[in-house]
C-alpha cells in the first residue's frame, strides 16, 4: 500500500513516561501531497501505554480517528492511541479529503529491562538580535520552562536570566543553553547589537505631507532635493517604497513612509484605499447561485479554448472556494466574487450562496456482507485514482482495484480516498455452521477433504478452530476429526451421498 503524507509540517507531541518528545509529522489540513515510502511511526515499549497525538489544525476541520487493527492498538476521537497487544498496525487521521497515516509498533519490554531515558539534545531555530530588537524570549512548544537552567556561552555577546529572557550585549555569535530534565536545548544567537549606537544623537523626525493611494493610482513617486536618503515603510503590508522614493500600495490601511539621513527622518502619512481584490465590472460574466441542494458548480468560459491557462481565485474563501478546474463550492451563506484570470484579463463571477453547513446531511454509508472466508467483493467508485484502505486486515483485505477478500469473521470499514473526498464502506463477514465446510468459504468441495487431512497430519501448522472445527466433523456425530470425515466429504463431492454429516 502506498502511504501519502502531506507536505506542510506540524508538531505532533507525544507524551509518555513524563518525557516530552517532539516528532515531525505532516499537516493534514493542507491539500498538497508528496509520495513518501513510509508513514510516521509511534513506538510503544509495553502493552497498555497511551500516547496522545496533538495535530495543528488552524481551520478547525473535523478529524476522525480510526485504527486498522484494534487488537494491536485503539484510538479514541481525541487522538489518544493505546497499545493492546504486541504487533504492528496503522492509525489513520481523516480530515476532509486528507488521510494521515501513523504506523504503530508495540514491543514487549518489561519495566525491569526498560532502558532509562537517555539525554536528548535539541537545536532550536536561530535568534537574531539587533539594536531595534535586542531581547528575545524563546518558547519550547508549550513545555514548562520554569525549572530550566539557562546559560550563555559568551556573556559579552548576549546574556540570559532565570526566566529565559535573552538580551543582546554586543556584536557576535554565541549559544544560549536551557537544560530541562534530560533534554538540553541549544539556541544559536546572532547579534548585530552595537552598544555604541546608544550614545548616538537622537534622530529628529519631521513631517512633510500626506497623500492617498487608490486602485486607479496605486503608486506615487516622491521627489526631493535631499541626497543620500534611505527609504523605508512602517508597514509593508500597506505600502512599500523603493530606494528611488516610489511608493506602491499593497493593501487598504494607513502607514508612514520614511526618508532619513544621519540627522533627520522625514516622514509622509499614507492613506491607502487600494483593494488587491478589486475587479473592474467591465468583464463581469454573471452570477452563480449555490445551495445545500447544489453545493458545487463548474464554471465554463466559452471564449477560452485552453482551460488549463486560467488562474482561478475566490475573493472570500469563507463563502466559497474554487479549484484549478473552475469548480466552485459553497462553504457558507453569503455573497462573494470568484475571478478567472487569462493572461492580463480578469473575469469576475458573482457567487450568491444560501448554503448552510449545519443543514448538510451526512452521506449514507454503504454496507455489504460477505458470506464465508476467502470470498471476494468488488467495490467501485465514480471517481478516478482512488486509494482503498482496510481498517482491519484480519477481517478483510482490499487491493488497489477495490477487490475485497474476506479473511476472518467480523465487521470493519474500507476507506475510499480520492482527490475530492474520503468515504467509508462497511463490510461484514459472516461464517455459518455447515457440515463439511472446513475452510469456511460457504461451500463443501473436495478442498475441505484436503484441509482435514492437512490438519490430521500437522495440526500446529494447519489448525482448525471454532466453527471450522465443528464443520470439519462430517462423519458421525461429535466423534472428533478423523480420516472418515475427509472420506465423507469426498463421497458428498462425488454425489454418492446427498447430505452431511454422514451417519451410518
Amino acid at each position: 500500500m502506498n502511504y501519502k503524507k502531506i507536505t506542510a509540517l506540524l508538531s505532533a507531541i507525544f507524551i509518555m513516561g513524563g518525557t516530552l518528545q517532539t516528532v515531525q509529522t505532516k499537516n493534514i489540513i493542507n491539500t498538497a501531497f508528496a509520495e513518501e515510502s513510509e508513514p510516521a511511526v509511534l513506538e510503544f515499549t509495553a502493552v497498555g501505554q497511551t500516547i496522545p497525538i496533538k495535530l495543528t489544525n488552524p481551520d478547525n476541520t473535523t478529524v476522525t480517528w480510526k485504527s486498522d487493527n484494534e487488537n494491536i492498538a485503539v484510538v479514541d476521537q481525541s487522538g489518544n492511541v493505546t497499545s493492546k497487544a504486541v504487533g504492528t498496525c496503522n492509525v489513520y487521521a481523516i480530515a476532509g479529503t486528507q488521510v494521515l497515516t501513523l504506523k504503530v509498533v508495540v514491543k514487549e519490554e518489561s519495566q525491569e529491562t526498560a532502558k532509562p531515558d537517555e539525554p536528548v539534545t535539541v537545536t532550536l531555530n536561530e535568534i537574531k538580535l539587533d539594536h531595534a530588537n535586542n531581547t528575545a524570549l524563546p518558547s519550547f512548544n508549550g513545555a514548562d520552562t520554569k525549572e530550566a537552567k539557562w546559560t550563555s556561552s559568551d556573556t559579552k555577546v548576549a546574556t540570559v536570566d532565570e526566566t529565559g529572557k535573552i538580551t543582546a550585549v554586543g556584536k557576535g555569535n554565541c549559544t544560549v543553553t536551557a537544560v530541562l530534565g534530560n533534554t538540553t536545548y541549544i539556541i544559536p544567537i546572532v547579534s548585530d547589537y552595537d552598544p555604541a549606537e546608544d550614545s548616538l544623537p537622537e534622530i529628529q523626525e519631521q513631517f512633510v505631507n500626506s497623500f492617498t493611494l487608490t486602485n486607479e493610482k496605486p503608486t506615487r513617486k516622491i521627489t526631493t532635493q535631499a541626497e543620500g536618503l534611505t527609504w523605508s515603510s512602517s508597514d509593508e503590508n500597506i505600502a512599500t517604497v523603493d530606494q528611488s522614493g516610489t511608493v506602491t500600495a499593497v493593501n487598504t490601511g494607513n502607514c508612514r513612509i520614511y526618508a532619513e539621513n544621519n540627522t533627520v527622518r522625514y516622514y509622509f502619512e499614507v492613506t491607502s484605499q487600494y483593494d488587491p481584490n478589486y475587479v473592474p465590472e467591465t468583464n463581469f460574466i454573471g452570477t452563480i447561485e449555490l445551495s445545500n441542494s447544489q453545493k458545487s458548480q463548474q464554471i465554463n468560459l466559452s471564449n477560452v479554448e485552453d482551460i488549463s491557462s486560467v488562474v482561478w481565485k475566490s475573493l472570500d474563501e469563507n463563502i466559497a472556494v474554487i479549484d484549478e478546474n473552475g469548480i466552485v463550492t459553497a462553504v457558507n451563506s453569503g455573497t462573494c466574487t470568484v475571478t478567472a484570470t487569462v493572461g492580463d484579463t480578469t473575469y469576475p463571477i458573482k457567487i450568491v450562496s444560501t448554503y448552510k453547513p449545519e443543514e448538510e446531511k451526512p452521506a449514507e454509508i454503504q454496507e455489504f456482507e460477505i458470506k464465508g472466508i476467502g470470498n471476494t467483493l468488488q467495490l467501485t467508485s465514480p471517481e478516478n485514482n482512488v486509494e482503498w484502505i482496510s481498517l482491519d486486515v484480519n477481517t478483510v483485505t482490499v487491493d488497489e482495484k477495490g477487490l475485497v477478500t474476506s479473511v476472518g469473521a467480523g465487521e470493519t470499514e474500507i476507506l475510499v480516498k480520492s482527490a475530492n473526498s474520503v468515504t467509508t464502506v462497511k463490510i461484514k463477514v459472516t461464517v455459518e455452521k455447515l457440515a463439511g465446510d472446513a475452510n469456511l468459504d460457504g461451500n463443501v468441495t473436495v478442498s475441505e477433504s484436503v484441509r482435514i487431512l492437512q490438519y490430521l497430519a500437522n495440526s500446529a501448522k494447519y489448525p482448525l478452530e471454532g466453527i471450522a472445527l465443528e464443520n470439519a466433523d462430517a462423519y458421525g456425530g461429535n466423534d472428533g476429526i478423523t480420516g472418515k470425515d475427509a472420506a465423507a466429504i469426498q463421497l458428498y463431492d462425488a454425489g454418492a451421498i446427498d447430505k452431511l454429516p454422514l451417519i451410518e
